[in-house]
């Protein structure tokens, strides 16, 4: 993968750099790297260890789960980003308690914050934490963003889906992204900026072409990184977004300050402002700020919404039942942070699909950020990334049938007087939000924009998968996407709802 690609770039690259990093990459694919642990995708001859990164684009999850059982105790995988170690999920809570295994220093350099067009990722694990602090003290349980974004997904589903009575063929990911991205920008950014087509472009390819360049990126040597992210297309495309959306905060931002000093008393109810009061007077960069608010949630939770919908379209018998509890939840309270919480079948769906669907396999993937010792006392080295094992979501001795979609599951937990089965919670057997200091603190607002979207769906739509269409999860190593080439139609239902 890396010599193809690397054949098709050096096209744009001068001759003396194309020569050099070929001979210097060929010494760095034939050189060893000493494991602490079992490799799992280590074989004979495979001295540029092609073969060991196909396998493990195609089968990490087999390897993980065949390799975790044969050596009883953890093990490495040889990725194209490294080596990780992955631990069993007997060591969750020893995972999730240790200070000195940081998520933020993980995805801080796995993802590139120190490069130019990568600002977001650098933005959110910031030590100044705005973008955090923003989100845990305003963005998260803010009831009163319940009916403002229900509005707008409610708008950018009649743009989608349309509003006769035929069936329609959504554009898969754009449309979807769309739905997630407006309900969004309703809390970041208020409702012009959510509406303008522009900053929809914008925070939606970055949100999107962030990681397809960080995936870029990774597949060249970490050495020749520096050098070669200046002429990746997706990273030029990267940078160009940040001063562009930078361009655009600053203009959103003069109309503030313009109407303040007229006199205007407008009470400004989103993310700009509150990271603003968070800052308290700290020099704060808004266009990286919003960045950084796409990158860490359009992607993930339109994912998430994505594979829910085909998780209902899969069980349609489902589809009455939810329609019934959205419609009495709305009925009792009014569209409320009540209401979604008493969603609750709708909530055990969306947990069911996340458990057979999650983005990764692994989870609490961490970096040593200095000697660490396992418990049973082998040393860690500083800079050792680490990961374990989402086993626990697959568990026959936990889960009945694990490998069936059962939308009853969750709810039938709650009803049985088990509180940790909500979409937000993390235990030790389901923890894709992560665990301890670094659990997603978006992870409430995620569940909002969801639930949101999947109700006025449901309720206003039918919907259906094409006929001979069978998605199939797109794998790249510990990494899963939904298949972006489902074809999901939808049709206006005549009936009125609660949204109508």
């Amino acid at each position: 993968m890396v010599i193809s690609y690397a054949l098709d770039l050096f096209s744009r690259l001068p001759t003396w750099l194309a020569l050099l990093i070929t001979v210097v990459s060929l010494f760095y694919y034939s050189s060893s790297r000493k494991s602490i642990f079992p490799v799992v995708n280590v074989y004979p001859g495979d001295f540029t260890r092609r073969k060991a990164h196909a396998e493990y684009a195609r089968n990490a999850r087999s390897l993980v789960a065949n390799g975790l059982r044969k050596h009883n105790g953890p093990v490495t995988l040889d990725t194209p980003s490294g080596p990780r170690i992955i631990l069993p999920d007997s060591l969750t809570d020893w995972v999730k308690s240790n200070k000195d295994l940081n998520h933020q220093a993980l995805i801080y350099h796995d993802f590139f914050g120190n490069y130019p067009g990568f600002e977001a990722n650098a933005i959110i694990h910031n030590p100044d934490n705005i973008v955090i602090d923003t989100i845990k003290k305003k963005l998260s349980q803010n009831g009163r963003l319940v009916p403002i974004i229900s509005e707008h997904v409610g708008a950018a589903l009649d743009d989608v889906c349309g509003l006769d009575g035929d069936w329609h063929t959504l554009n898969w990911t754009p449309d979807t992204m769309s739905l997630v991205s407006r309900a969004a920008a309703s809390a970041f950014v208020g409702p012009d900026l959510a509406r303008d087509a522009e900053w929809q472009r914008m925070t939606t390819t970055y949100a999107t072409g962030f990681f397809a360049a960080a995936f870029e990126l990774k597949r060249w040597p970490s050495w020749t990184r520096p050098i070669v992210h200046w002429f990746l297309p997706g990273a030029r495309t990267c940078r160009k977004l940040v001063k562009d959306v930078r361009n655009a905060m600053q203009v959103e931002l003069d109309r503030r300050l313009v109407a303040a000093e007229a006199g205007s008393e407008e009470d400004f109810q989103d993310a700009i402002a509150w990271s603003q009061e968070i800052a308290a007077g700290r020099p704060i960069d808004h266009g990286g700020v919003q960045l950084a608010f796409a990158m860490a949630a359009l992607f993930t939770t339109s994912e998430a919404l994505r594979q829910v919908l085909i998780d209902i379209c899969q069980h349609s018998n489902i589809i009455e039942p939810l329609r019934g509890e959205i419609t009495d939840a709305i009925g009792a309270t009014g569209l409320t942070q009540a209401a979604l919480a008493n969603m609750q079948l709708l909530d055990s769906v969306m947990k069911e699909s996340q458990r057979l669907g999650p983005p990764s396999i692994v989870s609490l993937e961490r970096e040593a950020v200095r000697d660490v010792f396992l418990p049973a006392g082998t040393r860690l080295p500083r800079g050792s990334i680490i990961a374990v094992a989402s086993s626990g979501m697959w568990n026959s001795n936990l889960h009945h049938d694990p490998e069936k979609f059962d939308g009853y599951r969750y709810l039938r937990k709650v009803k049985d007087g088990d509180e940790r089965t909500s979409f937000v919670s993390s235990t030790k057997e389901h923890n894709v939000f992560g665990m301890g200091n670094h659990i997603c603190p978006g992870r409430f607002l995620a569940a909002v924009e969801i639930k949101l979207c999947l109700a006025h769906v449901l309720l206003q739509y039918d919907l259906r998968l094409q006929k001979g269409c069978e998605p199939k999860t797109v794998k790249n190593g510990i990494f899963q996407m939904v298949d972006p080439a489902v074809r999901l139609e939808t049709r206006k239902r005549p009936e009125k709802t609660v949204f109508s």
